[in-house]
């Protein structure tokens, strides 16, 4: 698996009846076996919230109601040598898996949160309001024997020995498994110590065979494997004297609970010994032992190298969030299981190679949409395009140059872009040239400075004379449809007038402008003789003149 966790189906398989890990659990419950469990599984539970397969549940209130004793391997049991080899001072672990949870889950108490060895007093129940668990009560495995690392075969050496100490407390000091094929001199002693570290000792030969009989579902063929085991533990058991004989059941698949439980059954029933657990061992009186040069894989170092360094890239591409820890935390999960000691060969380059195209991908997921621009007014704004196929929204900077001073741009654009989506913005500009060519270079990067995707070029045509140009033309259209409307009105009343002076002459009694002439015999008198006139008579006396 690579990704950082399973999912709810996955989860609802392995754990059905007829599942993988119901035939594990059901193969240790009832024996003194010493559990090693991933993390990864309880928290791959516990982020469901209500949402958690109920078969899964189960399984996980089972896992922590058996009384054995267990230690937790590190999530996705990845590979502790590969790991300090490659330069880490100590292995990586999980940082958040707040990714993983949705709120709809936990806004209600959940069976598969509630089942913890140690409540979390920090989570508050507020009604209608998510309570999110913490990262230590997902990762929880119960009662445990903490500070405990199990290398892969045969891997570490004393060099990681030593870089494993420092992880151990007084109270509680670190336990490193080592098989017995790693130890010089071929000491089968379970009690031991490499400079003061203590490093409990497997029998590889009595592991290797119980692990064989653990993946045979063949009858005959198990039982062959377990007679093998039985006789190396008889050998194991005249070397080790009055000191106990450790054996793992080794990492495997495809186990079925027959064979496991017959494995197991077979440790517990071994004449002349009787079960004891690996707190039991780490506590007895230790001898210090040399180990011999570890196996090595350069190319699984190398790729765990190129795996931190692609997470270094993540973390600071992160910045673009407000939670940087949905993507930084997903990023983790997912390196540690890549890592895993289960890859192995060419699956392992595999599943690193297909992680690193992953992570190319993400690195990409957030850029810059454009084309070309033409600019048809000295102050009309470049409208770029911020993509984001992340399902979270992210704040970026445009930063814009111009290899020409007489396009004015605003430098620095902060833009709010949208999950999933393609995010238009405006970037202020100011051009000082009446036409021509410019080039812009756009570039994204995040409010700390960091670049975010490719940069990218665009070529600006100025055409700013073009507003002065439509305006001219605007304002002359105005002027035109003004005259042309005036002129219609002048040539209309022109009309007109010269249409009435071309028609007939109206008669004596025809209205004039709505006022009829009157009848001069209307009132009934007739017309004046004109004999009957007086006229004044001449004179030639002076009138008396009046003062």
């Amino acid at each position: 698996m690579t990704r950082g966790l399973l999912s709810a189906n996955e989860l609802a398989e392995l754990t059905a009846v007829d599942g993988a890990l119901s035939a594990q659990l059901d193969s240790v419950d009832g024996t003194g076996a010493t559990l090693a469990v991933d993390p990864a599984i309880p928290a791959a539970i516990r982020v469901l919230g209500s949402a958690a397969p109920p078969t899964a549940v189960s399984w996980l209130q089972r896992l922590l109601a058996l009384p054995n004793d267990r230690f937790a391997l590190q999530f996705g049991d990845a590979d502790i040598a590969a790991q300090l080899a490659a330069g880490l001072a100590a292995p990586l672990t999980p940082t958040s898996l707040q990714n993983y949870m949705s709120a709809a889950d936990f806004t209600q108490p959940a069976p598969a949160v509630s089942a913890v060895s140690t409540p979390d007093p920090s989570v508050s129940a507020t009604p209608g309001q998510p309570a999110f668990p913490s990262l230590s009560t997902l990762l929880d495995i119960g009662s445990a024997t903490p500070n405990v690392y199990w290398p892969a075969t045969a891997s570490a050496g004393a060099e990681a020995i030593a870089a494993l100490a420092p992880l151990g407390t007084a109270e509680d000091p670190a336990h490193v498994l080592v098989a017995s094929t790693s130890v010089g001199g071929g000491t089968r002693q379970a009690a031991a110590t490499v400079g003061g570290v203590s490093t409990p000792v497997y029998d590889a030969e009595v592991s290797r065979a119980l692990a064989a009989a653990a993946g045979q579902n063949d009858t005959t063929r198990r039982g062959a494997s377990l007679a093998a085991a039985q006789g190396y533990l008889a050998f194991a058991r005249a070397a080790a004297g009055a000191q106990p004989v450790l054996a793992v059941v080794d990492r495997g698949t495809d186990r079925s609970r027959v064979s496991l439980r017959a494995t197991l059954g077979l440790l517990t029933t071994a004449p002349g010994f009787t079960p004891t657990t690996l707190r039991d061992v780490a506590a007895l009186p230790a001898s210090e032992v040399s180990l011999a040069a570890p196996t090595v894989d350069q190319a699984r170092v190398g790729e765990v190298g190129d795996l931190l360094a692609d997470e270094q890239l993540i973390d600071r591409f992160a910045s673009i969030l407000d939670q940087p820890e949905l993507l930084t935390g997903r990023e983790r999960a997912e390196v540690l299981q890549v890592m895993s000691v289960r890859w192995t060969g060419d699956a392992a380059r595999q599943a690193v190679s297909d992680h690193r195209a992953q992570t190319r991908t993400t690195l990409d997921s957030v850029g810059i949409l454009s084309s070309d621009f033409r600019l048809v007014s000295s102050s009309a704004p470049l409208r770029p395009w911020v993509r984001n196929d992340l399902p979270w929204p992210v704040t970026v900077v445009l930063s814009v140059r111009t290899n020409d001073a007489r396009l004015r741009v605003q430098e620095r654009t902060t833009v709010e872009a949208q999950a999933s989506a393609n995010t238009r913005m405006e970037v202020p500009v100011e051009a000082r040239i009446a036409n021509g060519e410019v080039s812009v270079d756009f570039q994204l990067l995040s409010p700390t400075g960091v670049v975010i995707g490719t940069p990218q070029a665009v070529d600006v045509e100025v055409r700013a004379e073009w507003e002065n140009i439509g305006l001219v033309v605007i304002i002359a259209l105005i002027v035109g449809f003004l005259t042309l409307g005036v002129v219609r009105t002048v040539a209309r009343r022109r009309r007109t007038r010269a249409e009435e002076h071309d028609g007939s002459v109206p008669d004596a009694d025809t209205p004039t402008d709505g006022i009829a002439l009157k009848d001069q015999h209307a009132d009934g008198r007739a017309d004046a003789d004109p004999d009957d006139i007086d006229t004044p008579l001449e004179t030639d006396t002076p009138q008396e003149s009046r003062s």
